[in-house]
Protein backbone atom coordinates (compact mmCIF):
# COMPACT_ATOMS: atom_id res chain seq x y z
CA UNK A 1 0.00 0.00 0.00
CA UNK A 2 2.84 2.15 0.67
CA UNK A 3 4.15 1.79 -2.57
CA UNK A 4 0.90 3.45 -3.98
CA UNK A 5 1.18 6.91 -5.60
CA UNK A 6 -2.44 6.95 -4.91
CA UNK A 7 -1.81 6.63 -1.01
CA UNK A 8 0.73 9.01 -1.06
CA UNK A 9 -1.61 11.85 -2.73
CA UNK A 10 -4.08 10.12 0.25
CA UNK A 11 -1.64 11.58 2.55
CA UNK A 12 -0.99 14.99 1.07
CA UNK A 13 -4.53 15.66 0.96
CA UNK A 14 -5.32 13.85 4.69
CA UNK A 15 -2.72 16.78 5.70
CA UNK A 16 -4.40 19.48 3.71
CA UNK A 17 -7.93 18.56 5.23
CA UNK A 18 -6.27 18.27 8.86
CA UNK A 19 -5.22 21.76 8.47
CA UNK A 20 -8.38 23.17 7.00
CA UNK A 21 -9.61 22.14 9.35
CA UNK A 22 -7.46 23.37 12.61
CA UNK A 23 -8.00 26.88 10.34
CA UNK A 24 -11.39 26.82 10.70
CA UNK A 25 -11.68 26.29 14.44
CA UNK A 26 -8.30 28.15 15.17
CA UNK A 27 -10.00 30.90 13.25
CA UNK A 28 -13.45 30.93 15.13
CA UNK A 29 -11.73 31.20 18.71
CA UNK A 30 -8.70 34.06 17.90
CA UNK A 31 -10.69 35.90 14.65
CA UNK A 32 -8.14 38.55 15.13
CA UNK A 33 -4.85 36.22 14.94
CA UNK A 34 -2.65 37.45 12.38
CA UNK A 35 -0.57 34.75 11.79
CA UNK A 36 -3.11 32.74 10.53
CA UNK A 37 -2.77 34.62 7.27
CA UNK A 38 0.95 33.18 7.25
CA UNK A 39 0.02 29.78 7.80
CA UNK A 40 -3.11 30.34 4.89
CA UNK A 41 -0.36 30.54 2.43
CA UNK A 42 0.26 26.45 2.59
CA UNK A 43 -3.19 25.50 3.13
CA UNK A 44 -3.97 27.15 -0.08
CA UNK A 45 -0.42 25.43 -2.07
CA UNK A 46 -1.86 22.01 -0.14
CA UNK A 47 -4.58 21.95 -2.38
CA UNK A 48 -2.49 21.21 -5.17
CA UNK A 49 -2.07 17.60 -3.64
CA UNK A 50 1.28 16.21 -6.46
CA UNK A 51 3.19 19.73 -5.61
CA UNK A 52 2.74 19.38 -1.97
CA UNK A 53 3.34 15.85 -2.45
CA UNK A 54 6.75 16.42 -3.94
CA UNK A 55 7.60 18.91 -0.98
CA UNK A 56 6.66 16.61 1.78
CA UNK A 57 8.75 13.91 -0.29
CA UNK A 58 11.71 16.64 -0.35
CA UNK A 59 11.44 17.60 3.55
CA UNK A 60 11.57 13.66 4.35
CA UNK A 61 14.70 13.14 2.29
CA UNK A 62 16.56 15.68 3.73
CA UNK A 63 17.27 15.04 7.63
CA UNK A 64 18.57 19.09 8.08
CA UNK A 65 15.37 20.42 6.63
CA UNK A 66 13.33 18.09 9.06
CA UNK A 67 16.05 19.39 12.07
CA UNK A 68 15.47 23.48 11.06
CA UNK A 69 11.55 23.32 10.51
CA UNK A 70 11.86 21.18 14.15
CA UNK A 71 13.81 24.35 15.51
CA UNK A 72 11.53 26.84 14.02
CA UNK A 73 8.82 25.19 15.04
CA UNK A 74 9.72 25.19 18.66
CA UNK A 75 10.92 29.06 18.32
CA UNK A 76 7.31 29.80 16.43
CA UNK A 77 5.41 28.29 19.06
CA UNK A 78 6.48 31.03 22.19
CA UNK A 79 6.21 34.12 19.70
CA UNK A 80 2.58 35.64 19.93
CA UNK A 81 -0.25 35.53 16.88
CA UNK A 82 2.68 33.10 15.34
CA UNK A 83 1.11 29.92 17.09
CA UNK A 84 -0.62 28.83 14.11
CA UNK A 85 2.48 29.08 12.22
CA UNK A 86 4.04 26.81 14.43
CA UNK A 87 1.45 24.14 14.51
CA UNK A 88 0.97 24.53 10.84
CA UNK A 89 4.41 23.57 10.40
CA UNK A 90 3.90 20.71 13.14
CA UNK A 91 1.51 19.51 10.50
CA UNK A 92 3.82 19.58 8.00
CA UNK A 93 6.55 17.81 9.82
CA UNK A 94 4.44 14.70 11.45
CA UNK A 95 3.03 14.66 7.85
CA UNK A 96 6.65 14.30 6.50
CA UNK A 97 7.89 11.86 8.79
CA UNK A 98 5.64 9.26 8.30
CA UNK A 99 4.79 9.88 4.75
CA UNK A 100 5.83 6.88 3.37
CA UNK A 101 9.39 6.93 1.13
CA UNK A 102 9.51 3.54 -0.96
CA UNK A 103 8.87 3.57 -4.71
CA UNK A 104 8.46 0.25 -6.36
CA UNK A 105 10.30 -0.17 -9.36
CA UNK A 106 7.93 -2.69 -11.79
CA UNK A 107 9.55 -4.77 -13.72
CA UNK A 108 8.67 -5.15 -17.34
CA UNK A 109 6.81 -7.97 -19.38
CA UNK A 110 10.28 -8.70 -20.70
CA UNK A 111 12.08 -8.68 -17.42
CA UNK A 112 9.91 -10.94 -15.75
CA UNK A 113 10.11 -13.09 -19.04
CA UNK A 114 14.10 -12.68 -19.31
CA UNK A 115 14.52 -13.55 -15.43
CA UNK A 116 17.65 -14.61 -13.74
CA UNK A 117 17.91 -18.19 -13.74
CA UNK A 118 17.15 -19.73 -9.94
CA UNK A 119 17.86 -23.31 -10.68
CA UNK A 120 21.61 -24.92 -10.48
CA UNK A 121 20.77 -27.10 -13.90
CA UNK A 122 19.15 -23.85 -15.63
CA UNK A 123 22.73 -22.02 -14.73
CA UNK A 124 24.63 -25.33 -16.01
CA UNK A 125 22.61 -24.77 -19.38
CA UNK A 126 23.20 -21.33 -20.27
CA UNK A 127 25.87 -20.86 -22.98
CA UNK A 128 28.70 -19.26 -21.24
CA UNK A 129 31.19 -16.34 -22.91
Amino acid sequence: MAYSENFRLFTARMLCLALILFHLVYYALFPLEKGIMLSSIYVFFSLASKKNMILLQTIRKSRMIVMVLAFTTIELSFIPHLLSVAVTLAFILEAACCFPSKVKHRKSKTQKAHGEPTNTEQMKMLPHS
